[in-house]
């Protein structure tokens, strides 16, 4: 598994002028679902994984701890989000962030959610 370090996306190109902000994160990969949402500090998301969905997980707005679990190793590793910053949690890799602001984000998923298929597995961190 990657380093802490080395797992947290930024943006790789940022333009800032009179007209506002854009910030460039991901230059590849197919998704096909793309969500925005908002979580209240001390909540939780997650305490599962998916066998074959990928999730970019990007923060807006705010922080959260993250803890990551290799359901085949049981490697774990924690990091810490803020603002502008994203992970893409990998299959079969459980999952949880506690939000400790209030944050907004952006979720961008390889598979579509199909309730008949959800593709996704309680495996609880917390």
């Amino acid at each position: 598994m990657a380093s802490q370090h080395e797992r947290i996306l930024r943006p790789s190109f940022t333009r800032n002028d009179d007209r506002g902000a854009m910030h460039e994160l991901l230059n590849g990969g197919e998704w096909h679902s793309v969500i925005y949402g908002q979580c209240v500090a001390g909540s939780h998301m997650g305490n599962h994984y998916h066998k074959e969905t990928l999730v970019l997980f990007f923060l807006i707005t705010g922080r959260a701890d993250v803890i990551l679990e290799d359901i085949v190793t049981g490697q774990r590793s924690t990091l810490e989000l803020s603002a502008l910053e994203g992970i893409i949690f990998q299959t079969n890799e459980s999952h949880v962030l506690t939000f400790t602001e209030d944050t907004n984000y952006v979720m961008l998923k390889s598979l579509a959610y199909d309730p008949d298929n959800p593709d996704t597995f309680e495996h609880p961190l917390l």
